[in-house]
């Protein structure tokens, strides 16, 4: 799994459509999407924009385990 969040408002209101109609997607908090790393090619065929975004990693701290970050919809 990757994170990535689109370069610019078209490419977003784009590559969120084609995700969802094509893929399993998951949205993040602050317009972020979370999708499997072969879905990437996908984007690029269709010319879409975007940031390649790291995934943090757990610090010990449970609270981040139990409550992931909202879903936007």
């Amino acid at each position: 799994m990757i994170r990535i969040k689109f370069d610019t408002e078209k490419d977003h209101i784009d590559g969120n459509y084609l995700l969802a109609t094509n893929t399993v997607v998951r949205v993040l908090r602050g317009r972020i999407f979370e999708i499997a790393k072969r879905d990437r090619k996908l984007l690029d065929d269709h010319q879409l924009r975007y940031t390649v975004l790291p995934i943090p990693e757990p610090n010990g701290s449970t609270d981040t385990l139990r409550n992931p970050p909202s879903v936007e919809f």
